[in-house]
């Protein structure tokens, strides 16, 4: 996906749990993280198993990071990951609170409003959000902050798992996003089938070689097997009555 690409993007998981990882941080772009601000938001994952993921795969560290994590059962405040020097994460303890979850989202766009870098968002997830807010809620929560990064320049992906959801959730919550995609959309599939893949094509590539070459080796031999497909005008014609046998029917 493109520096430019859509501003909200529902990002659909659990097809290929194995890729998601990595597609999700395709879609944050932190392949090339200059002058990059991530914030994370999550209701599933800490905000330390974001930050390794992000050591995996990103060149370099990103300008800055953030992190707004739903802690269920902890408690709410704002602290460094790892020193002063590391992440700052913001807490929230009840995860119906979006009220709490937006004004911290705020937070962290104004703190970086202006500073010349790209802003990238990955919320994970709607469906954990789901478990604990009711639809209606969720669907006015979403409709408020991808206005939010749609009007601070920020991109945004928000994971999903299509499975656990009736259709007309989905429906009226995918109608909220610019765009939806899988890890398959974006190259990423488990490495069974893409070994499986390359040895299906290599497979057929040798088979077509190997009839073209015999082609090639004997042009009479298959023209032969044309002509034999032929009807011999000699041949007796096998409804054709023989003079020399009585008709059955002759009296």
């Amino acid at each position: 996906m493109s520096r430019t690409g859509p501003t909200n993007v529902l990002f659909e998981t659990g097809e290929h749990g194995e890729c998601d990882e990595a597609a999700c941080m395709h879609l944050l772009g932190v392949d090339d993280p200059t002058n990059v601000d991530v914030l994370f938001v999550t209701v599933t994952k800490s905000g330390r198993e974001r930050i390794e993921a992000l050591k995996r795969h990103a060149d370099a560290p990103p300008s800055n990071v953030g992190i707004v994590t739903v802690d269920v059962g902890g408690s709410d405040g704002s602290a460094r990951l790892g020193g002063e020097s590391g992440p700052m994460v913001r807490r929230i303890s009840d995860p119906s609170d979006l009220t709490g979850v937006g004004i911290a989202i705020s937070e962290f766009l104004s703190a970086w409003h202006g500073n010349g870098n790209r802003t990238v968002v990955c919320f994970e997830s709607v469906t954990a959000l789901l478990q604990y807010v009711e639809p209606n809620r969720v669907f006015q929560f979403l409709n408020e902050i991808t206005s939010k990064f749609e009007q601070s320049g920020a991109r945004a992906h928000f994971h999903i798992t299509p499975a656990a959801h009736e259709g007309q959730v989905l429906s009226v919550l995918t109608s909220l996003f610019d765009d939806r995609v899988t890890a398959r959309d974006l190259g990423h599939v488990p490495e069974s089938e893409s070994a499986a893949g390359t040895t299906a094509a290599a497979t057929g590539a040798a088979v077509d070689d190997a009839s073209t070459e015999a082609a090639d080796a004997d042009p009479e031999s298959a023209s032969a097997d044309s002509e034999a497909l032929e009807t011999d005008p000699d041949a007796p014609d096998p409804d054709a009555t023989d003079p020399d046998v009585p008709d059955a029917t002759d009296p």
